[in-house]
């Protein structure tokens, strides 16, 4: 069946809005690369609207199983390159908090890894709570392990330095 331009219009626009507040309440580090790469992985989630809600009807197709393997898939590889960014830079700096974010961003992986198998089984029931779990766990590390990343750094000697650049850095300070 068709979709009417009402329809595609009013979905639209509902994707529209839940980007422009996502945006509006995400968590800021400080820490322009950093915010860059968290807006961009947490904007993700504004595809899977439709394909979430014909999970949720019990209505999902082979397209929607599709968008959500994608975007697990586009999650795990910027996951990974990103938590390998800010790990080494912990380690840079010696932080204290090296290894709980060490061990949480494992836990966001095996998370992804879990879902990956619920997408096997096809199970609509589990994989609906996908966006809610890990969209959840991403803003609430947000909000707390990484904004203590810039607190921590603009504690360091070099940090002024170090936003213009140094390879000590690998994220821009905000202005």
């Amino acid at each position: 069946m068709p979709k009417s331009d009402s329809y595609i219009f009013m979905q639209t626009s509902r994707f529209d809005l839940l980007k422009e507040s996502l945006v509006q309440d995400l968590p800021v580090t400080g820490i322009k690369g950093l915010d860059r790469d968290h807006r961009e992985i947490l904007e993700e989630f504004v595809h899977i609207q439709g394909p979430m809600e014909h999970f949720r009807l019990g209505q999902g197709t082979e397209d929607d199983w599709r968008a959500v393997a994608n975007l697990l898939a586009r999650l795990e590889r910027h996951s990974k390159h990103h938590f390998a960014g800010e790990e080494a830079y912990l380690e840079k700096i010696n932080s204290p908090h090296l290894l709980a974010h060490k061990v949480q961003h494992q836990e966001f992986i095996d998370r992804i890894q879990a879902y990956k198998q619920v997408m096997a089984n096809k199970d609509e029931v589990k994989i609906f709570g996908l966006k809610y779990d890990l969209f959840n766990w991403l803003h609430e590390h947000i909000n707390t392990m990484d904004s203590e990343i810039n607190q921590e750094t603009s504690k360091l000697p070099f940090w002024k330095n170090a936003a213009k650049g140094s390879s000590l850095f690998p994220f821009d300070l905000a202005s």
